[in-house]
């Protein structure tokens, strides 16, 4: 399995990529209310994505204290066939059909 499929092959880090697709800009602390459930999964996925160069955190100041941000790399190739694969997925759960290939994804 390349990296791209082991990438795409959880729902958790499918959710993440939802999440920042609509907003790849955003503190930590919003993506984390925003993906609900355990953040020990959230990290564990955001840290797969990091070290697969999806995306990036910086640390920086907002006010006056210093918050996480997560960015979603939206210029790099790997990414952008990530957000292909979450609009297929999209469209096979609205029953929106595009690609023949759409009803593989519907559950």
């Amino acid at each position: 399995m390349n990296t791209l499929e082991k990438l795409i092959a959880s729902t958790a880090r499918i959710k993440i990529l939802k999440i920042l697709s609509k907003q790849p800009d955003m503190r930590m602390k919003d993506f984390l209310r925003k993906f609900g459930g355990k953040s020990s999964e959230a990290y564990r996925n955001l840290a797969r994505f990091e070290k697969a160069g999806v995306i990036t955190t910086e640390y920086g100041w907002d006010g006056n204290r210093k918050t996480r941000t997560v960015h979603l790399m939206v210029d790099r190739y790997r990414t952008q066939v990530l957000l292909r694969v979450i609009k297929i997925l999209a469209e096979a759960e609205n029953d929106e059909e595009t690609l023949p290939e759409a009803k593989v994804f519907r559950r």
